[in-house]
């Protein structure tokens, strides 16, 4: 009853918070902002605003005018504010790179030209906030005389809010309770990837929360750097931006070149480091660091020459940004346009700033990276790497996993055969239907009998069928009917004999949107029950995942009889939860091994990159897979595993070689064979299947 009475004290604060003004601007500032939002705005840009009026306080206490020569690369950025079609604006950078003067020569133009606009600024702590109020927020205001004379004279409630031009802005912590409760058009995130992992990961969904009534005239801006890299924070948001670079022009062969890691390794600069600490490995520390310092170059990955630092220097004024969908031409410009995202994204990298030398950066790096090499502690060159130089930084054992992923497609592509044939070796097939809410995703799994080896076979999604309307899986039973067509088909072994083979078991995901796990119930239980050509009960698995470590692989079978609402199914059927992240580690693993033989596994030559890119998608940090971006062929070599282990191929009464079970053995297409329920579709099915499909899902 206490906790109850404190829950409903809280409460009770917060709605006295929100009603009084102290959080929240009232109604009438509101709409005062809306209607000011819809009259004509200046036609100065913030790039201009900063160039003409901005004043800085340097770290000694005094004041300088901007100055665009030492920062030429925020331009962009002041354009991308202003941009309407940019929801959000994200930058990922080092320190001293000018993220914050950036976003905030957009809130002095904000303050000095309109719209008017309630403004948040979020940090990661307390302390952070109140040292930026006391240092910066203040002389901002002063500074600039038009916001000082557009403040709020009354006395503000609290010490992190100020009213200025009817706005009323505010520095927070980010935490629950500041993230909520709140409204402006204009968001700020300083160091998201600083920020508790909880609001960190979910910063955008949250900042959008606090937007709902601007509509067209909200704005995001996110700025960090990429503590939280390569999955989450600034990172994981550019990965679905236009991801911008800053390129210039090598003086020595006047080839595009740039420094961020995101630049493709054609292009990308690299320093002679590797070189300059082999050749001073037996160099005292402070000698070698003196020696790396003065020796230290760019290269050039086009004509292979050293790039000084003034040289590094004069490339900043002339250097241009690449984004998504523009590539370079054979004369070395940037054609092309970017790609419509409504996140502009920006990758600084502290090669393209002024404020440290080659010399400065490489003798930090070079002497973190002793550090880890003496103790194994990685905790200084991860602050360098990231704080210093503004790339992301991948631990060793993460590092290796990133590379043996990139290196996936590689390393597991099988020549012998192509997507939608069945390679030598393969004795049976078994499939895994991953449901979304608006399609199907058959990932279809070729194994050897005693060894486990793998072959991924086929991979597609099915969106629409003809003479069905677009698929819903938790909303249209009958939709569901389409899997037992998927279940039939039938693959042609290469070798040249005619023959094909069908899936002997598929599993079906029946967890995900609402209605998914009655509609999957109810469907199997309707196919094993009819009364002509029931399908048999072990060719459809109902399979559930469950990310917890506890319980076995592939689970226990629990009998179903009934709906939630106790409405009888015709039969019961069978449902087991699977041990999805010990499966997913046994995937994982067999990723690893590169020989053909016992447990490896096999691309199509024509695989796409995009289905590598949903075998990879998933890493296990702490115990805990974090999946980034579509997984369906992960998830389906995990659920196929699981069809095949429940098959018992590796029963001692099995007799591969001489005499396979009906469900793995070849047949001509005009045949069924006998007991096994596989059905052979029309000849042409499955090709006007694909064709109905091309461009929904298929890749």
């Amino acid at each position: 009853m206490l906790n109850e009475t404190q829950e409903l004290r809280a409460l009770e604060q917060e709605l006295i918070g929100i009603t009084s003004g102290g959080v929240l601007a009232n109604a009438k500032t509101i709409w005062g902002q809306q209607l000011d939002a819809l009259r004509p705005s200046s036609d100065i840009s913030t790039h201009e605003v900063a160039v003409k009026y901005r004043i800085i306080k340097t770290d000694g206490g005094g004041e300088v005018p901007y100055n665009h020569s030492l920062t030429p690369h925020l331009k962009e950025v002041h354009d991308a504010c202003d941009d309407p079609t940019k929801r959000i604006v994200a930058i990922k950078g080092p320190a001293r790179s000018g993220k914050t003067i950036a976003f905030e020569n957009h809130l002095l133009k904000v303050g000095m030209f309109g719209p008017s606009r309630n403004m948040l600024w979020y940090m990661h702590s307390e302390p952070d906030v109140r040292r930026y109020v006391d240092e910066r927020v203040d002389f901002f205001l002063r500074a600039h005389g038009e916001l000082w004379e557009k403040r709020d004279r009354a006395k503000v409630p609290k010490w992190n809010l100020r009213r200025v031009d009817g706005g009323l802005w505010e520095w927070l912590a980010a935490n629950p309770s500041t993230t909520r409760a709140r409204s402006a058009s204009l968001i700020v995130g300083d160091e998201i990837d600083a920020m508790r992992q909880a609001i960190r990961d979910a910063i955008i969904t949250l900042m959008r929360n606090r937007q709902r009534e601007y509509g067209s005239q909200a704005k995001i801006l996110v700025a960090s750097h990429p503590d939280a890299g390569p999955l989450f924070g600034i990172d994981a948001i550019l990965v679905d931006s236009d991801m911008r670079v800053r390129m210039g022009i090598c003086p020595n062969c006047a080839h595009l070149v740039g420094a961020a890691r995101e630049v493709t390794p054609d292009r990308r600069m690299v320093w002679n480091m590797a070189e300059l600490m082999k050749q001073g490995e037996d160099m005292p520390r402070d000698e070698l660091l003196d020696f790396i310092a003065e020796a230290i170059r760019l290269i050039c990955p086009h004509c292979k020459l050293p790039i000084t630092n003034d040289e590094r220097l004069e490339m900043r004024h002339t250097a241009k940004w690449m984004g998504l969908g523009q590539t370079i031409a054979p004369d070395e410009t940037i054609i092309g346009d970017l790609t419509p995202k409504e996140i502009a994204g920006f990758v600084f990298h502290a090669i393209d700033a002024p404020f440290d030398s080659v010399a400065e950066l490489a003798r930090q790096w070079a002497d973190a990276k002793l550090v880890k090499d003496e103790t194994g502690s990685t905790a200084k060159l991860k602050e360098v790497t990231v704080k210093t130089i503004g790339e992301t930084y991948i631990e060793d054992e993460a590092g290796s996993k990133v590379r043996q992923l990139l290196e996936t497609k590689v390393r597991l592509i099988d020549t012998g055969y192509s997507m939608g044939t069945v390679p030598r070796g393969v004795d049976f097939l078994t499939g895994f239907i991953d449901v979304q809410g608006n399609r199907f995703e058959p990932v279809v799994i070729g194994w050897s009998g005693r060894t486990a080896e793998s072959w991924l076979i086929d991979r597609y999604s099915a969106m629409q069928m003809e003479g069905f309307s677009d698929i819903r899986p938790g909303l249209r039973l009958a939709d569901w009917d389409i899997i037992e067509q998927i279940l039939n088909q039938t693959y042609p072994l290469n070798d040249g004999s005619g023959h094909v083979l069908g899936i002997a078991t598929m599993g079906v995901d029946t967890g995900g949107v609402p209605g998914v796990t009655d509609n999957a119930r109810r469907w199997a239980a309707n196919l094993f029950s009819r009364a002509k050509d029931p399908i048999p009960a072990w060719r459809i698995r109902l399979l559930m995942g469950d990310a917890h470590t506890k319980g076995d692989f592939v689970g226990a079978p629990r009998t179903i009889k009934a709906d939630k609402a106790g409405r009888e199914y015709p039969v019961p059927v069978l449902e087991r939860t699977t041990n999805v992240t010990e499966l997913k580690k046994i995937i994982a693993n067999r990723m690893d091994i590169a020989e053909p033989g016992p447990l490896r596994m096999h691309l199509p030559v024509d695989v796409t990159d995009a289905h590598v890119r949903e075998l990879i998608s998933a890493t296990l940090i702490n115990g805990k897979w974090y999946e980034k971006g579509r997984n369906e062929l992960w998830d389906g070599w995990v659920g196929a595993e699981v069809c095949r282990q429940l098959m018992a191929p590796e029963n001692r009464d099995i007799d591969w070689e001489k005499n396979k079970p009906i469900w793995a053995q070849p047949f001509l297409p005009s045949q069924d064979p006998a007991g096994s329920g596989m059905a052979a579709p029309p000849d042409d099915f499955y090709d006007r299947l694909r064709n109905f499909n091309k461009g929904r899902g298929r890749r």
